[in-house]
């Protein structure tokens, strides 16, 4: 799985928020 948001196990939570602002 490749990049933040489609494995959430593999990044932390700051990362995944991160991720959602820019979605």
């Amino acid at each position: 799985c490749k990049g933040c948001g489609v494995c959430a196990e593999v990044c932390p939570v700051k990362v995944i928020d991160m991720v959602k602002e820019e979605r």
